[in-house]
């Protein structure tokens, strides 16, 4: 199958990855299950519906982007390429997206038909305490 993000050059890919921990601090050598969590919000029947968006994201929910860095910092090629250069992701580590709704505090998890069989255990026991939360 086609690598996510096939289209951007690897080094695009591979500067999004390295601008991704530079960000945020996350060292790469890391838990096995990273979510990286949008956030959005939702009204209904509200005229003041607007009010209840997110000033620092313009009303745009987050998930897309959770859904993009995953898929870039689980790219094969990306990985490979920052082990080439010293900076490693673990092989048994797995980034998978998500959002969650500021409204109804609820969290999806998206990507979930792609999670490897490897990591079953470990998103059935996240969706519960999710669910739980």
């Amino acid at each position: 199958p086609e690598a996510p993000f096939s289209g951007l050059p690897l080094e695009t890919r591979v500067q999004a990855a390295r601008t991704f921990f530079a960000a945020t601090g996350m060292p790469r050598k890391t838990a096995r299950l990273v979510v990286l969590a949008g956030h959005g919000g939702e009204a209904a029947n509200n005229p003041y519906a607007s009010a209840l968006d997110c000033g620092a994201c313009g009303g745009h929910a987050g998930g897309w982007n959770a859904q993009a860095m995953a898929a870039v910092l689980n790219d094969r090629d990306v990985r490979g390429e920052l082990a080439r250069q010293g900076e490693a992701i673990p092989a048994d580590t797995l980034f998978l997206a998500a959002e969650h709704n500021t409204t109804t505090d609820e969290v999806t998890l998206f990507g979930l038909d792609r999670v490897p069989a490897f990591f079953a255990g470990d998103v059935e026991r996240l969706a519960a305490d999710l669910e739980a939360a």
